[in-house]
């Protein structure tokens, strides 16, 4: 039988430096922020265009979609 192993890619917040640490919590209250606006814009039945989004958060189309897509999870559930 074939064995694989996996290495972990797990980050510990404590150990990193200063600028890495602003910086994921930048990216996750940016997520926070974008998730929190198209869970309300799907709530008030409003059509959600990722260009809208994109033109409030200039950023990628990922963290967009992503956005989008788990506020249609929770809404669906």
């Amino acid at each position: 039988m074939l064995r694989i192993t996996i290495s972990s890619t797990r980050v510990y917040y404590k150990d990193l430096s200063l600028d890495d640490a602003l910086t994921v919590h930048h990216d996750i209250v940016l997520y926070q922020s974008i998730l929190h606006k198209a869970y309300r814009e799907e709530y008030y039945d409003h059509k959600m265009n990722p260009k809208y989004l994109k033109n409030i958060y200039h950023t990628s189309d990922y963290l967009l979609l992503s956005a989008i897509s788990e506020a249609r999870g929770i809404l669906k559930s």
